[in-house]
């Protein structure tokens, strides 16, 4: 068994091949409404524009936003989303 396997049975899931579908995530056990089953922070992530205008590119927050002194193009609610903080 390797690491993704072990670490996915140990939260009550498994990797099995679906016919018709391929590869996916099934549940080995029952989960309650409101579990976590997995939480990981964004590989990348990429805020849209909405119609009441943009998103901060840190946080995703639309209130309070200011636009980056230096590029003048990604949006930031505070100087800790700009930092990556």
């Amino acid at each position: 068994m390797n690491t993704l396997e072990r670490a996915l049975s140990a939260v009550g899931l498994t990797v099995s091949t679906i016919p018709g579908k391929g590869r996916g995530l099934v549940a080995a056990k029952d989960f309650h409404p409101g579990d976590v089953i997995i939480q990981q922070e964004p590989y990348a992530s990429s805020p849209s524009k909405s119609s009441t205008g943009s998103f901060c590119d840190g946080c995703f927050a639309s209130a309070n936003l200011r636009k980056c002194s230096g590029c003048r193009i990604a949006w930031y609610c505070g100087s800790a989303c700009q930092e990556g903080v």
